[in-house]
């Protein structure tokens, strides 16, 4: 499975080499009960959400760190 923006946030979150990546960059989100909401949006339209304070360059960030783990 390839792991990128377009991921489902439940699947990166499912998968501990990714969650490890969301939790260097936006801490708190694997323990956040809020999330689970939030499981079936990829990372992409989660960023749309000002509320979510992930900016495009942190997405990308994100993106380029996903990107780097080989399943």
């Amino acid at each position: 499975m390839v792991l990128n923006e377009h991921s489902k946030l439940g699947n990166l979150l499912n998968n501990e080499a990714s969650a490890a990546v969301l939790e260097k960059y936006w801490p708190g989100v694997s323990a956040d009960p809020a999330v689970y909401m939030l499981h079936e949006y990829t990372l992409k339209e989660i960023a749309e959400f000002p509320q979510a304070n992930l900016p495009q360059d942190k997405l990308a960030e994100i993106a380029a760190d996903l990107a780097a783990i080989h399943n």
